[in-house]
């Protein structure tokens, strides 16, 4: 199995009154449906694993809710490419095919609240699209509030936390000592080696102290760098690190074929996973054609032959992709896990890579203090 690509995901905090989105799409003339609403406030990442912190499953959610209400059929699906980080979004169903002329979708980026459109990468200008059934709307740039690792070798990744009391502790004359416990912190550290500044045109070190927040400057494609995680999580914002951020499916752990599945499960007959304890929790199970469409899910719980996530698509399919009950999907499971952070600034007081061997690869050691 290859070396993780570990990940970084920043929180991102949708404010009081939410964050907008309009999109008009034709039913029996051109641009005469209105789809509009908010993603409600809340603290979200963009995570693309269909938990209800996931600001793509939000998304997905209020755009098919308004879909239903307007009396159309169909559903959105929202994704990140594991390759390029971009996001997409894309209309699909019965009414958004051509077989009645009503293929004719516009994204009025315009009027999206701004910084929905700066998280998911995409620049404030409308775009339509009238000739493509089902169409796609791929984002301009690598989203906001995330940094991957593009190649295998990046050091320790996955931290084990160390748990350090915080105590009074007295010690009388007499010898005896009284101890008064009051908290604990975890404390780790997450060891990034070899980062290359360039990669695949793609500056991911350094960023000129600009953050995720910032317009996009070039060469940074939506802010990708390191140094955009650094100037967020400085301001004590929580963050994510996962043990791997790439899908693959040669890197998978474990894959098969549903024998059956509901909107919350996928059942494989044929597995026998651990369940003491459960193997899989934490970790991303992988459906390469959901709806035509790739997406991934957080598995909350398995069985020896059972995995189940924690929300049903607001598609309606099954969790693997595929009719309802029927099974037969290929299915990928990624060890993925996650934990959450924020940076321990004592120890950690400026963003200072240091090149290797002035090679033009970087290291650099963050300390961790895990959120709770």
């Amino acid at each position: 199995m290859s070396i993780p690509r570990p990940k970084i995901l920043t929180r991102v905090t949708v404010p009081s009154g939410g964050w907008t989105w309009d999109i008009d799409v034709s039913d029996v003339a051109q641009y005469d449906t209105n789809l509009t609403s908010t993603v409600a406030a809340g603290d979200y990442y963009i995570s693309g694993d269909n938990q209800s912190d996931d600001l793509l499953f939000a998304l997905t959610t209020s755009i098919k809710a308004d879909i239903v209400a307007n009396g159309l059929s169909g559903t959105a699906m929202i994704w990140i490419d594991p390759d390029t980080h971009k996001a997409s979004i894309q209309v699909y169903g019965t009414d958004f095919v051509d077989a009645t002329g009503d293929n004719d979708v516009r994204i009025n980026f315009s009027s999206w609240s701004a910084g929905l459109c700066a998280a998911l990468g995409y620049d404030t200008s409308d775009v339509a699209k009238t000739t493509e059934d089902n169409p796609t709307f791929e984002a301009d740039w690598h989203h906001g509030y995330g940094w991957y690792a593009d190649e295998d070798g990046q050091g320790d990744i996955m931290p084990v936390d160390r748990s350090m009391a915080y105590s009074i502790q007295g010690k009388s004359i007499s010898g005896k000592v009284k101890t008064q416990f009051f908290g604990e912190s975890f404390a780790s550290e997450l060891r990034l080696e070899f980062l290359e500044r360039n990669s695949s045109g793609r500056t991911k070190v350094f960023s000129n102290g600009v953050g995720y927040g910032t317009a996009s400057v070039w060469p940074y494609n939506r802010n990708e760098p390191l140094e955009c995680w650094w100037e967020e999580a400085r301001k004590g914002i929580e963050f994510r690190v996962y043990r791997d951020g790439y899908i693959n499916t040669s890197r998978a752990a474990s894959t098969g074929t549903s024998t059956a599945a509901s909107v919350t499960t996928i059942t494989d007959a044929g597995k026998s996973w651990s369940t003491d304890p459960s193997r899989w929790v934490g970790c991303i199970k992988y459906s390469p054609v959901f709806i035509e469409n790739p997406q991934s899910f957080y598995i909350s719980a398995n069985t020896a032959t059972q995995l189940t996530v924690p929300n049903a698509h607001p598609s309606g399919i099954d969790a693997d992709g595929g009719a309802l009950g029927l099974g037969g999907q290929t299915y990928y499971i990624f060890d993925h896990p996650y934990q959450t952070y924020v940076v321990d600034l004592k120890e950690m007081s400026e963003f200072a890579p240091r090149e290797h061997a002035a090679i033009d690869r970087w290291n650099i050691t963050i300390p961790l203090l895990r959120y709770v």
